[in-house]
């Protein structure tokens, strides 16, 4: 009986190290700012809490299909994962439909959290979409989204998620269209890096497009102010002017002197009439198995919503 006992204890030990990473299984409705559900036109986009790798996703706790994140709803605006995460960040963007440039962010939503409100009449709008050089090489991309006629367009930022060596992103409007201008938002910004880890650093995985300066020499007397001289750009024509200044140049034998170079950033309006197709193209750097790719945000101000 001794050693019948001892023989059960051991297989129960042995089930429970053996027993699976309990899943949980999550479900959640996203709503608009008047408890109606917003049923399509949208992504959620799943993070682990404290971490910017995006989960492992299936469809349910058995593990046997693996599902995309970001995740598209039903058609009850419903969003199902499983994940072996308790707890997990949320991020619910809208490109298209009512819900247009509408954005919510969730910290540590858990399985017992059902609903995500996800307002859609604030005018701040932010447009994000998926870039792949794997996809462009070289070539524009129509992204399928439009800017809304009346939309002003003030800022685009690039977050990288697989940088590539010499690798860039160009963003703008359809140029097929009245006024589109392929590159009219970002011109070529640089995408070979990916998240920092250095402390107290700028993370390199998020960048402005825009100008560059590049600081005189250090000089006595001057307590760190040398001046200064724009050296590059990445902000297109639509959102800027741009010329390059440069440190000293002749102007007549034997006199040296400096030009600042100029950069004026100002918004773009979509007219009616006028280009509003999102498009991005990358440079032609990858390999035949992958290249560089992460997300593009437009942010603007709804001034109506056509």
């Amino acid at each position: 009986m001794k050693r019948i006992l001892t023989l059960i204890l051991a297989v129960a030990v042995i089930g429970v190290l053996a027993a699976p990473v309990e899943a949980a299984y999550y479900f959640f409705q996203v709503r608009d700012e008047q408890g109606r559900a917003v049923t399509s036109g949208f992504k959620a986009q799943i993070y682990t809490v404290a971490s910017r790798t995006q989960d492992a996703l299936f469809s349910d706790v058995t593990y046997s299909t693996l599902k995309t994140n970001p995740v598209n709803p039903d058609a009850n605006g419903v969003v199902t994962f499983a994940t072996s995460a308790s707890t997990v960040d949320v991020l619910v963007y809208a490109d298209s439909g009512n819900a247009r440039g509408a954005v919510a962010r969730v910290v540590a939503l858990t399985d017992k959290d059902h609903t995500i409100i996800l307002d859609t009449q604030k005018p701040e709008k932010q447009i994000r979409f998926y870039f792949d050089a794997d996809i462009s090489r070289g070539a524009a991309v129509d992204t399928g989204i439009d800017l809304p006629k009346g939309a002003v367009v003030n800022d685009v930022w690039i977050e990288v998620a697989t940088g590539f060596a010499l690798s860039s992103v160009s963003v703008g409007l359809l140029s097929t269209e009245a006024s589109g201008d392929t590159d009219g938002f970002c011109v070529s910004q640089g995408i070979d890096q990916t998240w920092g880890l250095a402390p107290g650093l700028p993370d390199p995985a998020f960048f402005r497009c825009e100008a560059s300066r590049t600081m005189k020499s250090a000089a006595d007397g001057l307590l760190g102010n040398e001046g200064f001289h724009y050296s590059s750009n990445t902000r297109g024509v639509l959102l800027a002017s741009f010329s390059r200044g440069q440190n000293t140049f002749p102007v007549t034998a034997g006199v040296q002197t400096a030009s600042h170079g100029v950069y004026q950033e100002y918004r773009h309006f979509v007219r009616p009439g006028a280009a509003t197709s999102i498009v991005y193209m990358t440079n032609d750097r990858q390999t035949t198995s992958r290249g560089a790719a992460g997300w593009v945000s437009i942010f603007y101000h709804a001034l109506r919503e056509k």
